[in-house]
């Protein structure tokens, strides 16, 4: 006998297919029960035809609670009754997003990081993750208590109690490593006392031109006093001013934007493609711009590709490529299949370094969905994009997570 949810868009939602998280628990004599049965199922719903990726199959007949969590951080849950072979439709009444009602209670939110809060208001460390985790592990990964055994093995950078509301921290210095075959790469964690931490991906193998360092990391306390004195915010700088215009424009761009760049940012860009052997990070820097840029403009397309091929480990050169090859084609063409590899060869090298790339990857992984739903591989790929891109914080140049949002977006009870 099969037990099958679909969940379906209203016949008047016109938006894009809908990636969503969801956890399923059997209701017995009116109870919960303890474990789901679907946990952090990424689902992606739509109208019209059913899109494959949004059936789950459940063990048995019978009644369940459906948790869905949305990429803005938001929460719906109902309780069903599914019947033998006949699929349950799960129509999402909401246009685009759940009320905030059903979110998970903070207290449960916090209580693993607040188990093995270090007595420190804030600390940061260098976390190493393996260079090539894919995105879709994300929610796995950088769960709870996964982070709480990460964060244990993590190398100590910095920790402070004093009351200072901003905090300058210097960085690591640059590691030998060779660029083509990284192996690793780095993420800095800020946590404090009961508070889940902040992520930021660290390209400590940047090579600085115009100074020593190439980074420091600032806090910022939200209050001296109250409960927002424990709440810090954080923000990479990039010390070395070589690329630092470059990379300030990729990150207050809009980058469905068609103007036309100065000649002077173009040189920029130009320039750290070439020296992309020594800096692939600031390389990426550039082929953003490019494939962000003026088509109709020279843009060193081999330089851009080369990136790609060459550093295995960088999803930045992966996206970029894709975003180009994507304007350039159409549906059908050569170049929309190469960018579709492109895009999803992006995915398996995991998260990029810089924020724009993943909101261009946000974009163009919708734009292949929308052009053919029947993709099963780019659809959960968009869905897990999707929900990095809804915990990233969007005015920070280089990728910074905020855990507390992918727990609510995973959340088990």
């Amino acid at each position: 006998m099969s037990a099958v949810v679909r969940f379906e868009a209203r016949s008047d939602d016109t938006s894009p297919p809908r990636a969503l998280v969801c956890t399923v628990w059997p209701v017995v004599e009116q109870e919960e029960a303890e474990l789901p049965v679907i946990a952090q199922r990424a689902i992606v719903a739509s109208r019209g035809n059913p899109n494959p990726l949004a059936e789950i199959e459940l063990p048995s007949p019978g009644t369940y609670l459906v948790d869905l969590a949305y990429p803005n951080g938001r929460h719906t849950r109902r309780t069903i009754n599914v019947e033998a072979d006949k699929p349950y439709r799960f129509l999402l009444q909401d246009r685009r997003y759940a009320s905030r009602s059903a979110s998970v209670p903070s207290e449960q939110r916090t209580r693993v990081f607040a188990a093995a809060a270090s007595p420190n208001e804030l600390e940061v460390r260098r976390l190493r993750l393996p260079a090539r985790m894919p995105l879709d592990l994300l929610g796995t990964e950088l769960s709870a208590s996964a982070l709480h055994v990460l964060r244990r093995n993590a190398a100590p950078i910095f920790a402070s109690s004093a009351p200072e509301q901003v905090q300058v921290i210097p960085l690591p210095s640059v590691p030998e490593v060779p660029l083509t075959t990284l192996l690793e790469r780095s993420w800095l964690v800020a946590s404090c006392a009961g508070e889940f931490p902040t992520l930021v991906a660290y390209p400590d193998h940047w090579l600085p031109v115009e100074s020593t360092d190439a980074f420091r990391l600032l806090a910022r306390r939200k209050d001296i006093q109250g409960p927002a004195s424990k709440k810090w915010s954080v923000s990479l700088e990039l010390i070395d001013a070589t690329y630092g215009a470059l990379i300030e424009y990729l990150t207050r761009r809009d980058v469905q934007s068609g103007e036309t760049v100065s000649s002077s940012m173009q040189a920029q860009a130009l320039q750290a493609l070439y020296e992309k052997m020594e800096n692939p990070v600031a390389g990426a820097a550039g082929a953003y711009l490019m494939a962000l840029g003026d088509l109709s403009t020279s843009d060193r397309r081999d330089w851009m590709r080369n990136l790609y091929t060459r550093f295995d480990w960088l999803p930045d050169g992966a996206i970029a490529w894709g975003w180009r090859l994507l304007r350039e084609g159409e549906r059908g063409t050569a170049a929309w299949s190469d960018a579709r590899a492109a895009l999803l060869e992006a995915c398996a090298r995991g998260l990029p370094y810089y924020t724009v790339g993943l909101h261009i990857l946000v974009d163009a992984l919708t734009a292949l969905s929308m052009s053919d739903r029947a993709d099963i591989e780019v659809s959960r790929m968009l869905a897990a994009a999707t929900v990095a891109d809804s915990a990233c914080v969007r005015t920070e140049p280089f990728t910074t997570l905020q855990v507390s949002r992918l727990q609510e977006m995973f959340a088990v009870k």
